[in-house]
Order: structure tokens, then sequence, then C-alpha cells
């Protein structure tokens, strides 16, 4: 409230440089430069970043992610490497898909109306006060947002309008040239790409998050930091709509699919040992039965 301007910086807009500022965070934690000068340069360049910039889904981010960041690193390695019951992790997978494709399937049967008219109520209780004010506007744009993008998902179940939607035309066809994307991910994915863009989104997401917890404990946190940003960044904005070359959403895109991609090859030869392991096994195993065989038909 007492800051009256917004940080862009280089970004394309203030919620594009401020998610590249609580990376550069997650970075330090994880490899602090050798010179306290610079990580504390750094560390106050990110903060002022992150401050200025206002962006309130990035402050969400960092008040949910960096604690845990932090606490998961702190955890003994004995404790960190435990491995998982893969039947309870899968398990666990596959009922918050279900719960997650039906809570959608709710969301598109919900009338919008009664959310707009709350923003409706805050826009003109807050006449005087410039923040407050700019939160009612904000969400009663968003709210907008979502009931289009959900009564476009009405309109193309399966396949959804397709990528020219919150395009120019498409923006200007339902008088909304302020709304470049959906706002949030879940609702951008269903009206481009209907329920196959839904499914097809929620199987790219099981993967990343499978990759980044075989990841976690090399990379002591970090892989899932990363998707724990991207995801909450996904409530408000669409992290995964990566449309222009050097939009902040395709680095940290570019950066968690490169982390995910180092981490795995560090840990194959320890999966070639396994696998030489198991190989020596068989082979010892048919050894003992030619053995075994051998000395009955003596």
């Amino acid at each position: 409230p007492f800051i009256e301007f917004r940080f862009w910086g280089l970004g394309s807009n203030p919620n594009n440089i401020a998610p590249l500022a609580l990376v550069l965070v997650f970075l330090l934690i994880y490899q602090p430069f050798k010179s306290l000068t610079a990580n504390v340069f750094a560390l106050v360049v990110a903060g002022l970043t992150i401050l200025f910039a206002q962006s309130q889904t990035t402050w969400t981010a960092a008040l949910i992610v960096l604690p845990l960041y932090g606490f998961y690193r702190l955890i003994p390695k004995p404790i960190r490497s435990a491995r998982v019951d893969p039947y309870a992790l899968v398990s666990m997978i596959v009922l918050s898909t279900v719960g997650l494709i039906l809570l959608v399937w709710e969301v598109a049967q919900v009338d919008f109306s009664f959310m707009t008219d709350t923003a409706v109520e805050l826009q003109r209780g807050s006449a005087g006060n410039i923040g407050t004010g700019e939160a009612a506007d904000s969400l009663l744009n968003r709210v907008e947002i979502w009931q289009v993008a959900v009564e476009t998902w009405r309109e193309n179940f399966w396949f959804g309008y397709g990528p020219k939607a919150w395009g120019v035309d498409f923006r200007l066809a339902e008088g909304m040239p302020y709304a470049f994307s959906a706002h949030n991910q879940l609702m951008q994915s269903i009206s481009i790409g209907g329920l196959v863009g839904l499914v097809s989104l929620l199987v790219y997401l099981l993967v990343l998050g499978y990759l980044s917890l075989r990841t976690a404990e090399d990379s002591h946190g970090l892989t899932v930091a990363v998707l724990a940003l991207i995801i909450i960044r996904g409530l408000t904005e669409t992290p995964l709509d990566t449309d222009t070359l050097l939009s902040g959403e395709l680095l940290i895109h570019l950066l968690m699919v490169y982390l995910l991609a180092v981490f795995l090859w560090r840990k194959k030869p320890s999966l070639r040992s396994r696998r030489s392991r198991r190989r020596s096994r068989a082979r010892l195993r048919s050894n003992r039965q030619r053995e075994k065989a051998a000395v009955e038909v003596g």
C-alpha cells in the first residue's frame, strides 16, 4: 500500500521479473558465491526487485517455498534419502489427479456471477483507497476472464478454442482487450485445449513432479522449490505459456528442465551400478543352474 509504483526492470511486466528474482534467491541458497559481498549484493537486489515489483503471487510463493526449502536443507541426509513406498506414491498421485479433474469439472458448472458481484462491491467500497481499489479491480477483471475461459471450454469441450484463444481477435470478440491470458494455468489449458489440454497439463505436471522428487536429494530440494514456484504462479498466471523467446516463464521453464537433466545425468552412474549388480546376480544364478544340471546329468 505504501508503494505507489511497480518495478518492471527489463521484464515485460512486473509479474515476470519478480519470479526471476525469487529463482535467483533459490540458486543463491543452493550454491552461493564465494564472495560474501557478492552474496549480500545479489540478495539485496533480488529482495528489492520482489518488493517493488509488487507481484502478490510471488510474495505468496516466497512465504511458502522459502521456509520449506530452508527446512528441507536442514533435514539430515539419512532422513532425506529415505525411500518412499512406490505404491503409496502412485496411489496419492492417482487420487490427486482424479480429484483435480473432478474439481475442474465442478468449476465448469459454477455460475461466476456471485464472484463478480462481490468484486464490484469491493470496488465500490474502496473508492478512496488506492491499494484496495487496485486489488478490487484486479479481482473483478480476473473473475470475468475466468468466466470467459469456462464458457469457452463449455462451447469446445474436447479440444478447446485452439491456440488463437486469448489472441487479438478473441479478446476483441469478448470485449476484453486487456486479457492476454486466462490468468490461471488450468483455465488457460481448458480454454485453449479443452479436456485434452487439461489431461496433457496434468500428465506433464505429474512427470515434472516425479522427476523433481527423484532428484530432490541430489539437488538439495532445488528442483522441488522451482516446481513449487511454477505451480503456485499457475494459480493466477500462466507460467507454462511460453509465447516469446526471452519471457520470464520460458527462462524459468528452461531452468527447470536443465536442472532435472543435470541431476538425472548425475544419478546415471548409480543406475548403471545397480543394473550391473542385477546382471551379475543373474549370471551367478545361471551358472549355478548349469552346474546343478551338470551334476545331475553326471
